[in-house]
């Protein structure tokens, strides 16, 4: 039998290393792209997901 994935959960809230800041589903955040070339931008987050080794994606928009 094939061992299946454990799903993933969402958080409430999620505190930023380092700034010690807290982040919820609602807030408006400064990312940074991924390409260096590119400028920041404003995203609204839409929700936190931790997976099972908590590890958190953020879905923002």
């Amino acid at each position: 039998m094939a061992k299946t994935k454990p799903g993933k959960k969402d958080c409430d809230s999620y505190t930023i290393r380092g700034t010690d800041k807290i982040v919820r589903p609602g807030d408006c955040v400064l990312m940074r792209p991924s390409n260096f070339d590119k400028p920041l931008y404003v995203a609204r987050v839409e929700k936190l997901e931790a997976d099972h080794r908590n590890n958190v994606k953020v879905k923002a928009r």
